[in-house]
């Protein structure tokens, strides 16, 4: 299907769903028979337009002609056209052609839209921005992005290099394991980990990080051209391995994905004891095929395996294979696992960053990482490899947490020297930014984790968090249709959908979203128990539903914000404080704006050491 076609097509599906309030991002996507994430990057693509700025557009449209040519009233049309609420057509209106409905009543056809082609059009985009922050607003994201954020941010996933050719950019998918050892397939995944990490090294390539690759384990009926445009990269590796007791066979191919033509393929078989040899052979055969060359240096890191001892590499495959997991249990196991392989190899530098990394997924109080013991792994991995650029992202995320935030912003700098391309250190980064008031560059390196982890669930919700507290509402929710395809069970991104359709008008939605919101955060169906709550109070009433139900000090202290009550947001928010609950991130959020000037909102900024990054030397909001 052409791109004409396919726009003529979802315009069609639309008009023939105008009426439908309902009728929204996912009943599109099911039509048209694309994935939500696969149609917003199309439309992206064709049109510069998110989906639910598409089919806003064309309700928009179809209301100035019903406006123009029939006797109905304002109120009438906006339902016609699919608004559930007429004030929000309003709104949406005047944002699109610059003038209300009224106005279209009372002027022919002609000069009407001789009118709107002399005007500068404002296109919709970003919600309006409001004086004083009240209700629909103030809820919108109170902890959506912010206490949500914190406790998803658990993996540890300008000195810029620019901007990297698409012809020189490259995934490695997962390997098939044909041993008849299940078990293998540790041993696999580390293979492919190894030509990401040597790959990433070389200057001038661009690779995809194993978190988005790793989606495609189960790639169905996707081709090598689909899977390729997904990812965004010019050049995919395929592989499978088979290990039988010390033998192994190792088949990689290069496919070049713009033409499907395969570029280069070897099967090597080789024995056990040769892996880090053919590692190194693997490495320098992809780049020679991708026409790259590497300067004396490059070579020479290309062919660094970290360690010689076979035992030592499989206890850290080991560690990193449960280590991604990412539970608490298999975390456990990978720390077991990196242990046993600085006992078998004590040089191992990447052991060490594998053992920090796992310690800090396994938080031994809320929010307080165990910084001493992370500092020591990283300063001892860093003496045996300073080209480690996470060694140093590590020892800033120490800074950071011990409120030294020049200290943090220095090693940040070092890490991204070393590898300005590892999106597990451009989202700390990103978020470390943001947080000390640099936010061009917070966008900046937030932009760069997706572009080389361009899947990952942890880049999108951040970048969402940035867009919602720049009040780009339109954006936000865009990303949050992304990291819905990506976990569509993930608590703070339905609470997050859920605000945001109920601030668009769109409040069936919005009740869907909370309602699995519930049913995931709090272990049981509340759906008939929402519905009654909504048709007696509002969305308001099931912002102080919510109250009770949650555990955490800061999300309560926000929903009180929600509600306009200063006294208990600030009491919970002293709450959080004291228990330790209490992350950076509150100090933005939008519900607390009336009460930065409130002297106890000012201490707790203080204690948090924040104050100089919100306060200028005469105790004034910087805005």
């Amino acid at each position: 299907m052409g791109h004409e076609d396919l726009l003529q097509k979802l315009r069609q599906i639309v008009l023939d769903n105008l009426e439908n309030e309902n009728f929204g991002v996912s009943q599109l996507s099911e039509h048209i028979g694309m994935s939500r994430s696969n149609l917003f990057r199309k439309l992206k693509q064709l049109t510069g337009k998110s989906i639910s700025c598409f089919i806003r557009e064309i309700r928009l449209e179809k209301s100035l002609e019903l406006l123009l040519n029939s006797s109905d009233t304002a109120s009438e049309i906006a339902y016609k056209v699919g608004f559930n609420s007429p004030s929000y057509f309003h709104k949406c209106f005047y944002k699109y052609y610059g003038f209300h409905p009224a106005d279209a009543k009372d002027q022919s056809a002609d000069i009407l839209y001789k009118r709107i082609k002399s005007q500068k059009v404002v296109k919709p985009g970003r919600p309006w921005i409001i004086s004083r922050i009240v209700y629909p607003v103030v809820i919108l994201l109170i902890i959506i992005f912010g206490v949500g954020y914190t406790l998803l941010n658990t993996d540890n996933t300008q000195s810029s290099t620019g901007e990297i050719e698409l012809e020189k950019s490259i995934a490695i998918l997962p390997f098939q394991n044909l041993s008849s050892d299940a078990s293998n397939q540790y041993f696999v995944d580390g293979l492919v980990d190894d030509l990401i990490n040597r790959l990433s090294k070389v200057e001038g390539i661009s690779v995809i990080s194993s978190t988005s690759s790793d989606l495609y384990r189960e790639r169905g009926t996707k081709t090598v051209p689909q899977i390729a445009r997904e990812l965004g990269v010019a050049y995919l590796i395929e592989g499978s391995v088979q290990r039988d007791a010390n033998n192994i066979r190792i088949n990689v191919q290069l496919n070049d994905a713009k033409n499907d033509e395969q570029v280069w393929s070897h099967i090597y078989d080789r024995e056990l004891n040769d892996i880090f040899s053919t590692q190194t052979e693997i490495a320098m055969m992809v780049t020679s095929a991708m026409h790259l060359v590497l300067t004396p240096e490059q070579t020479k890191e290309l062919s660094s395996s970290g360690t010689m001892n076979l035992k030592a590499l499989e206890h850290y495959q080991l560690g990193r294979f449960h280590h991604d997991k990412m539970t608490t249990e298999s975390v456990g196991k990978g720390i077991s696992y990196f242990k046993e392989a600085i006992e078998e190899d004590s040089t191992f530098a990447r052991a060490y960053i594998g053992l920090a990394d796992a310690y800090s997924m396994l938080p031994a109080e809320p929010y307080v990482p165990n910084v001493k013991l992370k500092r020591e792994l990283a300063l001892k991995a860093l003496s045996l490899d300073k080209s480690l650029g996470e060694a140093y992202a590590i020892l800033a995320e120490c800074f950071e947490a011990e409120k030294n935030w020049k200290a943090a912003a220095t090693e940040y700098m070092k890490a991204i020297n070393l590898e300005p391309n590892n999106p597990r250190i451009l989202r700390p980064y990103s978020q470390f930014s943001y947080l000390t008031r640099k936010k061009q560059d917070a966008r900046l390196y937030i932009d760069r984790a997706i572009k080389y982890d361009p899947l990952s669930f942890l880049n999108h919700h951040f970048s969402a968090f940035i867009y919602a507290n720049e009040e780009q509402y339109e954006k936000a929710m865009e990303e949050l249709i992304i990291c819905e395809e990506l976990n569509k069970n993930q608590p703070w991104m339905l609470l997050g959908k859920s605000h945001i359709n109920h601030y668009f008008g769109n409040d069936h939605e919005a009740v869907v979203a909370l309602k699995a919101y519930a049913k995931v955060a709090f272990g049981a169906d509340y759906s008939k128990e929402i519905d009654s709550i909504y048709a007696i109070s509002g969305y308001k009433g099931l912002l102080e539903w919510q109250i009770p139900k949650t555990n955490f000090p800061q999300y309560q202290s926000e929903l009180y914000a929600a509600l306009e009550n200063e006294e208990m947001a600030i009491r919970t928010l002293e709450k959080a404080l004291d228990e330790n609950l209490l992350n950076n991130y509150f100090v933005y959020r939008p519900c607390y704006k009336e009460y930065v000037n409130n002297p106890r909102f000012k201490a707790i900024v203080k204690k948090k050491k924040l104050y100089k990054f919100y306060y200028d030397k005469d105790g004034n909001y910087i805005q």
